[in-house]
């Protein structure tokens, strides 16, 4: 092409305006070629979209044609969003992504996201704020991530009765929050090699008139949760519903907080050697229409040896639940100071449970029971 134009601008002479004529056309031909060569690299070189979107009426089959089309090696982020027939979504990445969003979907039963030993900033499935006359995000049941490591932060909102399957099997830290509002009965949930929640970012949360500002919430109704890992957590809010609630691991965390319910009968702490602040409250105990409310929760954790403040309280625990309570924290750190807060039960302390308390009163804690 360049020969046979410059071939042209020699036989037309040496006329001013031939000259200028044949040059901008030369120019614009070569402009041309030169945009048509960079689309040919972008895609042979597999660079993709910097975001790329999966949204409206597409199909199945249409999306995950999109989705091999567009994640390349410039790829940041994903969003599968407002979707009106999409069922079933695999998304696989070979790269660092920043933030993958999935929400406001009418169909989208069936999730998978694979990647490979890879580093996300969000992950964020369904939209925290549907409701009943706005029909979106209430089909999932199945979702599977695999090959993410780390992520900044995890939000997970899925609204519907039935039940859901959870399984996100490689992610080792969430460095910020982690938010679960899983509405439905029997959902089984499995962080199987999770060891790390607020492992960068840990902010203090604190109570008021308005609520509380603890950043990760875990409010959901299980069948299954695992969380086998899990070594330590900054500061929770609230817990799942489940029979029994364990996390085998778990040795640290600042604060647990958990007022409106209390919907596990044991909850099992076999190695956590330290929580600052332990708030376990159940108000709604004598409200007939919380059927998941249970009264006398057994609550262990044998190895504590530091706590400033455990508050268990309207969780209509026995006298001998309130004893065990008392005296073990004759032996928890720091020896005075702490806030023993045991009221609003069934019972008071009766026998040893009564010398344990005056021998923490006169060590120099507070010691509230009944």
């Amino acid at each position: 092409m360049k020969a046979t134009i410059i071939s042209s601008v020699r036989q037309i002479g040496s006329g001013y305006e031939h000259k200028k004529t044949i040059l901008l056309l030369l120019i614009i031909t070569l402009l041309g070629c030169t945009e048509e060569t960079i689309i040919n690299n972008y895609s042979a070189e597999g660079l993709g979209k910097v975001n790329v979107y999966i949204e409206g009426n597409i199909t199945n089959e249409e999306a995950q044609a999109k989705l091999i089309a567009e994640i390349g090696s410039q790829t940041e982020n994903i969003y599968v969003q407002e979707t009106t027939q999409l069922t079933d979504i695999t998304i696989n990445f070979s790269k660092n992504l920043r933030d993958i969003v999935i929400k406001d979907n009418l169909e989208l039963k069936n999730i998978t996201i694979n990647g490979s030993h890879h580093i996300m900033n969000d992950l964020t499935i369904g939209n925290q704020y549907s409701y009943n006359y706005y029909p979106i995000d209430r089909k999932m049941e199945n979702i599977t991530i695999n090959g993410i490591i780390e992520l900044n932060d995890f939000a997970f909102y899925t609204h519907g009765e039935q039940a859901k399957n959870i399984n996100c099997n490689d992610l080792i830290s969430i460095n910020n929050y982690i938010y679960l509002n899983i509405i439905g009965l029997n959902n089984i949930l499995n962080f199987n090699k999770l060891k790390y929640i607020n492992k960068l970012k840990k902010v203090d949360g604190e109570l008021s008139s308005f609520g509380s500002t603890f950043q990760n919430n875990i409010y959901s109704s299980f069948q299954i949760f695992n969380m086998p890992e899990l070594v330590e957590v900054y500061n929770i809010e609230n817990l799942p519903t489940i029979e029994t609630l364990t996390f085998p691991k778990l040795k640290k965390m600042k604060a647990l907080y958990c007022e409106y319910y209390i919907g596990f009968r044991n909850f099992n702490l076999p190695q956590l050697e330290r929580c600052d602040y332990m708030y376990l409250r159940n108000i709604s105990s004598n409200d007939p229409s919380c059927t998941d409310c249970i009264s006398n929760p057994t609550i262990n954790f044998p190895n504590l040896n530091y706590c400033e403040t455990i508050a268990l309280r309207d969780l209509q625990l026995d006298t001998h639940k309130v004893n065990t309570i008392l005296h073990q924290f004759l032996n928890v750190t720091p020896v005075s100071s702490k806030n023993i807060i045991l009221d609003w039960n069934n019972a008071a302390p009766t026998g040893q449970g009564i010398i344990d308390k005056q021998n923490l009163i006169t060590q120099g804690n507070n010691v509230l029971t009944n």
